[in-house]
């Protein structure tokens, strides 16, 4: 087993889903909206927020919990988190 953050990002881009240690279920879901690699999801949450994914049938709080790890992991200067949004 590979560890993600040991790659450069071009190679981290082209990771497919399929190939990740995630629940079968999330990568489905992923699959069948055709995020296939690490790259597409990146794209989905920049473009979409990260709230995006609960479009995505089936996707609930903690597919989507799995994802912001991920992601965090693999793209460490991106910090996706549930809200951009903070106050005092």
């Amino acid at each position: 087993m590979i560890k993600i953050n040991t790659l450069s990002e071009e190679e981290i881009d082209k990771i497919k889903i399929n190939e990740i240690d995630l629940s079968s279920r999330i990568k489905n879901h992923l699959v069948y909206r055709d995020i296939k690699t690490l790259l597409d999801l990146k794209n989905f949450v920049e473009n979409k927020g990260i709230n995006g994914l609960y479009q995505i049938g089936g996707f609930g709080t903690i597919s989507k919990t799995k994802v912001i790890e991920l992601l965090n992991h693999a793209y460490p200067n991106l910090q996706i988190s549930e809200s951009k949004y903070t106050f005092n």
